[in-house]
């Protein structure tokens, strides 16, 4: 019973796809040692602290990590393929080799774990770094797109390379500063106000207000581009020729609202009908929810294995930036691996090109296997 018992216990091992197949054959070899062990103290299979499963977790549990693309001289190859050596060349009975190596083994673990950590927290400080900074750009880009939009005129060029050039910057720095400072939607609001003095007057209080404005609106023009010195030579010309351009438009505003000529008034938009490839993109999306309710799921911390074409990858998620739709993988080492949106790693779960690792003991889990397989042949007879 005890050899049949141990037999499918090494079979769950060779069959388990939580550990790359090299990992899987160095601790499938300690077969007719554990065999040896179980036949002399049972006690293996019912406490969780005998020396024995405690070294095969721990093996297990650091090679969750390792890549078949790493070099077979890798150090944690290396340390566990020693481990496995000693044991198959010193064990004579004796259970207390298996505690000493699971304490040598543990300890080079820390080791590893501790530069790893190191690394890896550099590498996701980096990388949040640049994630914010992108996120940075991107509200940029989108918020002076919309007030671009919005406006019922063509911007004159001098204006609009303020803007996009000079003005674009503030903006950007306000929103990696905005915890601290919280200057972002006062930044917006003076690219607004910019654009506003530029457009028709629709009502007579437009005129009272643009006077309130417009000096305030260039004096904090003149302040931001000189934080980021922007356009330094040239910069009081600038705006100058903005003035002039604003003074020019509130005169012809004027004139305008004098003679009672009505601004153009741009036409709304249609609603659109949805096309077939939108409605097939919501159902692709709606086919998505259960992965992405999957992974909101997952800890940080996890592994997971992705396949690209014929080779395989094995990284732990190290970073979650919802801001950003920013999952952070790190292999062993703590370097960065590889980074998805949410919905990147929902289609990769849906075609199966990424699998999520068990985190559970390997013992554990087997014994846990054994018992169900057990009872169901139970229940048939």
């Amino acid at each position: 019973d005890l050899i049949n018992l141990v037999s499918m216990l090494f079979e769950f091992i060779l069959e388990d796809y939580n550990l790359a197949a090299p990992i899987q054959v160095l601790i499938s070899r300690l077969q007719i040692p554990i065999l040896k062990v179980v036949i002399k103290d049972n006690s293996f299979f019912s406490s969780s602290k005998h020396p024995a499963r405690k070294l095969l977790n721990s093996l297990a549990k650091a090679g969750i990590g390792w890549n078949e693309t790493q070099n077979k001289g890798d150090a944690l190859y290396q340390a566990i393929f020693d481990t496995v050596q000693n044991i198959l060349d010193n064990f004579t009975g004796d259970i207390q080799l298996f505690e000493k190596l699971y304490e040598e083994f543990s300890a080079f673990v820390k080791k590893e774990e501790k530069k790893s950590k190191i690394v890896e927290q550099r590498t996701k400080e980096s990388e949040i770094g640049q994630i914010k900074s992108r996120q940075a750009q991107k509200c940029v880009e989108d918020k002076l797109d919309s007030l671009l939009d919005s406006s019922q005129i063509s911007i004159p060029d001098l204006v609009l390379e303020t803007i996009r050039g000079g003005w674009s910057r503030v903006m950007f720095l306000a929103y990696l500063k905005d915890e601290e400072e919280h200057q972002w939607e006062h930044s917006c609001k003076t690219a607004e106000n910019l654009i506003w003095c530029l457009q028709p007057f629709e009502k007579p209080k437009d005129r009272q207000y643009w006077i309130a404005i417009a000096p305030k609106v260039l004096k904090e023009l003149k302040s931001g581009l000189e934080e980021v010195s922007y356009n330094t030579a040239d910069l009081d010309q600038a705006l100058v020729e903005i003035r002039s351009t604003l003074t020019n438009t509130f005169k012809q505003n004027s004139f305008n609202l004098s003679h009672n000529i009505v601004p153009p008034v741009n036409e709304e938009n249609e609603p659109k009908a949805e096309t077939a490839i939108e409605r097939q993109q919501a159902s692709i999306d709606s086919s998505l929810n259960k992965y992405i309710e999957q992974i909101e799921q997952i800890e940080v911390g996890t592994w997971f294995e992705f396949t690209n074409n014929d080779s395989k990858q094995r990284c732990k998620l190290s970073a979650v930036i919802n801001d950003a739709d920013s999952y952070i993988f790190v292999n062993r080492m703590g370097l960065k691996s590889c980074e998805k949106t949410k919905t990147d790693l929902a289609n990769d779960l849906k075609r199966k090109h990424t699998i999520v690792l068990e985190q559970g003991l390997l013992i554990d889990r087997a014994m846990n296997a054994l018992t169900s397989s057990l009872s169901q042949k139970a229940s048939t007879l």
